[in-house]
């Protein structure tokens, strides 16, 4: 019997501190920086969104604002092997 990861879709805001002319999400959903997802601005408001697909489970990611990482406030934080900060996504 095969076992079939089903991906489903995630939808990621942000709202950048600062003015910013691109943001990115990168994970290891995204194979990090290599394949960082641009997002897209909505409006006045200052939020960024972008819609992900992604496996169940806990997924490690980061902002790229600007070309800089930063880490989602909003979210639960770990240290990375590399001792930076990532943001988790959980998807059931």
């Amino acid at each position: 019997m095969a076992i079939i990861n089903k991906k489903r879709i995630a939808e990621i805001k942000f709202t950048p501190p600062l003015d910013c002319k691109e943001v990115k999400v990168a994970g290891d959903f995204t194979n990090w920086e290599k394949g960082a997802i641009v997002m897209s601005k909505s409006g006045k408001s200052g939020e960024w969104s972008a819609s992900v697909r992604v496996t169940p489970g806990n997924h490690q990611y980061r902002f790229l604002l600007d070309g800089k990482w930063y880490t989602d406030p909003v979210t639960e934080h770990i240290m990375s092997p590399l001792g930076s900060e990532n943001s988790v996504l959980r998807i059931e």
